[in-house]
């Protein structure tokens, strides 16, 4: 009854709805429950993990971006003028090219690079971690499944015998 409870005010908590709600549940566990391997085979296709995944691939490209400062910088730039004062009235636009070299800012850089190599391993380190527990969850889940359907069985075992000592007292009472 308290486990009932408890799962009542976390169902209110999660969805939103009355705790009194009535559930139907229509997945049947399979019979015999599949070897727990093919369950463990399914972990990749979690959310969180795909999830973590990406965050890795994100971190990968940050270091991309950070090594890229290291390398020359060119940029464009151009204006067009509507009205223009001056003794260049007749010229409607101009372009501007600049070339920048970090000569100085090597360190830096560097810096930033070893900062966005220490991202990635986080990011590795914490989908590491989510699949260790993702793992850990999927055999304790398992195991307690498959400990509740021992009990079922021996719950039905034991109706059954008790509906075979019942009909045999009925029929000695009848005697």
């Amino acid at each position: 009854k308290g486990q009932l409870a408890a799962g009542r005010e976390i169902f209110l908590f999660l969805s939103g709805m009355r705790k009194e709600t009535t559930l139907v549940d229509s997945e049947l566990i399979p019979n015999p429950m599949p070897n727990i391997e093919f369950y463990l085979k399914s972990i990749g296709g979690r959310p969180d993990l795909l999830s973590q995944e990406s965050k890795i691939g994100a971190a990968a490209q940050g270091v991309s971006i950070a090594r890229a400062g290291h390398w020359p910088v060119i940029d464009l730039f151009g204006n067009y003028f509507f009205q223009r004062p001056g003794a260049l009235s007749a010229v409607k636009w101009d372009v501007q090219v600049v070339g920048t070299l970090p000569l100085f800012s090597g360190g830096v850089v560097q810096s930033q690079v070893r900062q966005a190599f220490s991202q990635e391993r986080n990011e590795e380190l914490a989908l590491s971690r989510l699949r260790r527990q993702a793992e850990q969850d999927v055999r304790s889940f398992y195991e307690v499944v498959q400990a509740v359907r021992r009990q079922v069985d021996r719950l039905d075992k034991a109706l059954h015998l008790s509906s075979k000592t019942y009909e045999e007292q009925s029929r000695e009472y009848h005697l």
